[in-house]
């Protein structure tokens, strides 16, 4: 098998909510009360669903997408896992469809985690990713992700979902493994 493991990119390698929550503030917007707990943007911040929807494309085609903290510990460890265990990683994100802000994404993402991609695969905005995770099924790849909703995609078509744990995602049905790290993903391939 292939040594790949594909990867979200938003609320996975990057801390996009932060950066988008500034983002918002500077729009005039405040998070309601307990709004961490809302995935969907417009619920997060009380506004039309669409409204918010609009926001995210504004944000993601921003010259701020390229400027996102790294999440966690992903800018220590996607290096590792690809140095010592020999993965290499394709990214799968519902970022946005436009040339310049699918470029951006790829120098961030070159220029924080260093040569460990084989691949960038961008869908539109908030986009599904039932028909792109299509490719490699069957294949049994790890699939790093944040929203429960794809991690049942990755599991229907024979992906192994890893779930990275934030509150958002707390309460879903859906239970694949959960990690709060990248080094959690290390040491689980580590032990294989």
């Amino acid at each position: 098998m292939d040594k790949i493991i594909l990867t979200d990119v938003d609320g996975v390698l990057c801390d996009w909510e932060s950066g988008f929550n500034a983002f918002m503030e500077s729009k005039g917007f405040e998070m309601i009360e307990n709004g961490e707990l809302e995935y969907v943007i417009g619920d997060r911040f009380g506004i039309d669903r669409e409204l918010g929807y609009d926001y995210v494309r504004e944000f993601n085609n921003s010259e701020a997408i390229s400027s996102l903290a790294p999440l966690r510990d992903s800018r220590e460890y996607l290096p590792k896992i690809h140095e010592e265990l020999g993965y290499t990683f394709i990214a799968v994100s519902s970022m946005s469809k436009k040339s310049e802000a699918m470029d951006r994404r790829s120098e961030y993402l070159v220029d924080n985690f260093g040569a460990v991609w084989s691949g960038f695969v961008y869908l539109d905005t908030g986009a599904d990713k039932d028909e792109a995770l299509m490719q490699w099924q069957d294949q049994g790849l790890m699939f790093v992700e944040d929203k429960i909703a794809n991690c049942v995609s990755g599991a229907n078509v024979g992906l192994a979902p890893i779930l990275m744990d934030h509150v958002y995602n707390q309460n879903e049905e859906f239970d694949p493994i959960r990690v709060k790290n990248w080094q959690a993903i290390y040491q689980l391939l580590s032990s294989n």
